[in-house]
């Protein structure tokens, strides 16, 4: 019971989120929104809560195909695709410009979605998590 309702709550806070960005206009907040959406949902392992939420998905794919260069928020985008979906959309995004904003745990939620444990457990430790 437990489950069901912390799925049906994440399911929930997914679809007024949803809601929040069908009237957003600003790229650079939509990232933010769905980038630390997904950044929750990786944190605490519920991602796969979404596995059947195909509007969540069109939303996350949307988002890491726009031209707003936030690789913070893209590699996390990138990383729930990824580790939810199976789908991995090009990494275009990385190559476009340098960004030293939250880089290292950019690279930790990479090296998640290429199932690089050695690199995932390095980056843990030089950001303190282990």
């Amino acid at each position: 019971m437990t489950n069901q309702i912390k799925r049906n709550g994440i399911i929930q806070q997914t679809e007024e989120l949803l809601f929040l960005l069908s009237n957003e206009k600003n790229l650079e907040v939509a990232l933010a929104y769905v980038g630390r959406w997904c950044r929750g949902l990786i944190y605490t392992e519920n991602y796969l809560l979404l596995t059947h939420h195909s509007a969540w998905k069109e939303q996350c794919i949307a988002l890491i195909q726009t031209k707003v260069i936030d690789k913070e928020f893209q590699a996390i985008i990138y990383t729930f695709l990824t580790l939810t979906y199976g789908y991995i959309p090009s990494l275009d995004f990385m190559f476009q410009s340098n960004w030293e904003n939250a880089k290292i745990e950019s690279q930790l939620l990479l090296s998640l979605a290429f199932k690089n444990n050695t690199a995932f457990e390095t980056y843990k430790k030089t950001l303190g998590y282990l």
